[in-house]
């Protein structure tokens, strides 16, 4: 038979309920707790409202049966309530009902004297320093305050009192968008009875107590304003230009003020870092006295619940994660192997780290530890010179620092920043569904930003930024979206340089096989080969054709193992497990080409017959191989800057360590390959009568970019063509010299003569 809901929880459990609802809501919600009937000894179980009846036949939907009885009842639209109205008392509705929802007898077990019911799913485990879950169109977010606090119990029939530092949590539940719910509660209380959503209870688990806390955790206060409406959050917008305004207090990047942008949206991504699934991190480099440690603190300090430490073990990595889950700084430490794989596994949302402890005779606990969170660093060495390897800067952003004004004159502190903080918790509080939907739609497809497409890693430790980048305002996210670009160009000249040969070799197979077809190709011409005849011709070029090294080097260095290992790389599989033989068409080849910086041979592309926009497409990217980090600016008009002269006097230049641009080093917008006419043999002279000479060139009309230009002087350089000494900084000084002088200027980052 059916029972008013009221009667079923009582009226004090009624009240208490009321209690927590705004009030615009308390009277619709009071009178629904009075009227709707609750039908429970019927299998399924019943609602009604108003004569209209809903059968529950699954209860981890009862949120919608709810919300179909709110409108086929007539009740949302005699009250003229809107939809969000109807979720939220619908929420509330459900979070009252989910517990008097019986089981079916199916799900009641007897062994012996045992009787098992089974009351809900065991439901999903979130860590509690980091409340974030999304099923469905609900999602829940939450942050961890701890307030001190009295606690009074009944001890003996005596009430005894005492001071305590709880934890407690700060949260809200929307659904498509719409916030439903919103409250802080003791971490207890919601152990004791958690948040069910779509029938999942959230267990809030913490495997690591913090005996201590940390200065950047958020106020109690200040969210529980936000929970009761006395707060508003600010917009994006607003606090993005207030992270910058807070960074320049500290730290002066006069050579590219792109990098407040790019520091103003990191610090913000920290407050979502739970949403992505990956998470970059990053990376100040740069000499003593630069300003690395002042970058990291200030970074830290900004970000969510960040942590400063020095030479942390393996343990008290995963382990301080777990208890805070917030942003850690490493300041010029050198780790361990074993904390650097805990490190490296930091990057990925969902690598578990197991840990087994003893905890009797024969008893032992398993737990996963999951690693996941930001990472920023300062350091005068590469990862690969502190314990880590080269994989472990790809998952980085690098700000290269440089020796500038120190604006404050000392390190900023935790409480510099403690407004900012307080609204940038609240933003994540109230913005975690935005966040979420834009980073979802960045994420579909390619990424391509002026002619260069992201791929895989590099597409992943940059998503993050340019999500908050594209909330914050399309002028910023152009100007992440052009370091992004400029950050990949630099590396994938210093990255696989070792697959850009092996492709070489494959693209000079091909011309050996089209021309023993002696019939036209197109892109679906197709070759086989061994991984032993790319280990030949590998041997040709870089034996017989550059004189790179000697056959004794070559065989130490190139086994046919390793090239079919780096096959396997690239996408080119054995046709069957057994046999040797790899397939390949020229489609692939060109995309494997694109998408490792190596631009396929001019004698290759104009065999193939097909339309000049598509090849010109194929072959975009920057890479003239032969085992070193330079190369060619990219394709535009047909010439060819590239010295064709062989007059050289004097040994090539060791280009070997000049420095490439990163991010925070160059403003070019054109990272594409460019041809342009010959240069004439530069041997004797300086670097700007040779920065004049490439800017005169028939390609040069149009503009070059810096990087352009630098990469040009740093292969005559390297063919013994220029004896001036070649690096990045000292073309971009020359440059703006020039610029001062009237002889070149620069318009959208390309330069051109005057």
């Amino acid at each position: 038979m059916a029972k008013p809901l009221v009667e079923i929880i009582g009226k004090e459990k009624a009240e208490e309920v009321l209690a927590s609802v705004d009030g615009n809501l308390k009277p619709h919600l009071e009178y629904l707790i009075g009227s709707l009937e609750v039908e429970l000894g019927t299998s399924p179980p019943s609602l009604w409202l108003n004569d209209e009846r809903v059968y529950v036949w699954n209860p981890g939907d009862l949120n919608v049966y709810v919300r179909t009885l709110l409108w086929e009842s007539g009740f949302a639209f005699e009250r003229k309530l809107s939809r969000d109205d109807v979720r939220k008392l619908a929420y509330h509705l459900t979070s009252i009902l989910n517990p008097l929802i019986k089981p079916r007898e199916e799900d009641v077990f007897r062994l012996g004297d045992e009787t098992i019911r089974v009351v809900a799913s065991d439901g999903v485990s979130v860590p509690a320093a980091s409340v974030y879950y999304a099923v469905g169109d609900k999602l829940l977010i939450g942050e961890i305050t701890y307030a001190n606090v009295v606690v009074q119990k009944e001890r003996k029939g005596e009430i005894v009192e005492y001071n305590s530092i709880e934890p407690f949590i700060a949260y809200a539940i929307y659904e498509d968008g719409a916030l439903i719910d919103q409250d802080i509660k003791p971490l207890k209380m919601l152990r004791e009875e958690p948040i069910v959503l779509n029938g999942k209870p959230i267990n809030l688990s913490m495997k690591t107590v913090a005996k201590t806390s940390i200065e950047t955790l958020p106020d109690y206060f200040a969210l529980k304003s936000w929970v009761q409406g006395l707060r508003e959050p600010k917009p994006l917008r607003e606090l993005f230009e207030k992270v910058r305004e807070s960074i320049a207090r500290f730290i002066v990047f006069d050579w590219d003020h792109r990098l407040y942008d790019l520091l103003s949206c990191y610090i913000i991504a920290t407050y979502f870092y739970d949403l992505f699934n990956e998470f970059p991190f990053l990376y100040f480099h740069g000499p003593y006295g630069s300003g690395k440690s002042r970058g990291l603190f200030t970074v830290v300090y900004l970000s969510r619940k960040g942590i400063v430490v020095t030479d942390p073990s393996e343990a008290s990595l995963y382990r301080t994660t777990d208890a805070y889950r917030g942003t850690l700084g490493v300041d010029e430490s050198i780790l361990g192997s074993r904390a650097w794989k805990i490190i490296r596994a930091a990057f990925q949302k969902g690598t578990k780290v197991p840990r087994v402890e003893k905890t009797g005779k024969e008893t032992f606990v398993l737990s996963m530890f999951e690693p996941y969170a930001p990472y920023v660093f300062a350091a005068t060495e590469l990862p690969s010179e502190l314990g880590g390897r080269d994989v472990d800067e790809s998952r980085a952003i690098f700000v290269v620092m440089r020796k500038a004004r120190d604006p404050a004159g000392r390190h900023p502190k935790p409480e510099d920043f403690r407004d900012i903080r307080e609204e940038l918790y609240l933003a994540r509080l109230a913005y975690a569904h935005k966040v979420l939907k834009t980073y979802e739609e960045l994420g579909k497809g390619e990424l391509k930003i002026n002619n260069i497409t992201l791929y895989g890693r590099e597409k992943q430790i940059w998503n993050p930024i340019l999500t908050i980048a594209k909330l914050v305002g399309e002028e910023v996210y152009r100007e992440i979206a052009e370091l992004a670009a400029e950050h990949y160009a630099a590396r994938s000249l210093e990255l696989y340089v070792e697959e850009r040969l092996i492709v070489e070799a494959i693209s000079k197979i091909f011309l050996v096989k089209m021309r023993e077809a002696r019939t036209e190709v197109d892109k679906d011409f197709t070759i086989t080969f061994q991984a032993k005849d790319v280990y030949e011709m590998l041997r040709e070029i870089l034996v017989n054709e550059r004189e790179e090294m000697s056959d004794k080097e070559f065989e130490r260095k190139w086994k046919v193992q390793k090239i079919g290992k780096k096959l396997n790389k690239l996408g080119i599989f054995k046709k069957k497990s057994y046999d040797r033989l790899r397939v390949v068409s020229l489609r692939e080849l060109f995309d494997i080409a694109e998408r490792y910086g190596f631009e396929i041979p001019e004698e290759l592309r104009n065999l193939v017959k097909q339309s000049s926009n598509q090849l010109e497409n194929s072959a975009r990217h920057v890479g003239h191989v032969g085992g070193r980090s330079e190369g060619y600016p990219s394709q535009k008009n047909h010439e060819n800057l590239n010295s064709q002269s062989n007059e050289a006097e004097g040994e090539p230049a060791n280009t070997e360590g000049t420095p490439l641009p990163s991010v925070g080093m160059s403003h070019s917008s054109h990272m594409s390959q460019k041809k342009t006419e010959p240069v004439k043999q530069t041997s004797n002279q300086t670097l700007e009568e040779a920065i004049v000479k490439v800017l005169e060139t028939e390609a040069a009309r149009d503009g070059l970019s810096d990087v352009e230009i630098y990469r040009v002087l740093a292969e005559l350089q390297r063919q013994g063509k220029l004896k001036a000494i070649v690096n990045y900084e000292s073309v971009k000084n020359v440059l703006n010299k020039l610029k001062a002088e009237g002889k070149v200027k620069c318009e959208e980052n390309l330069w051109k003569l005057h």
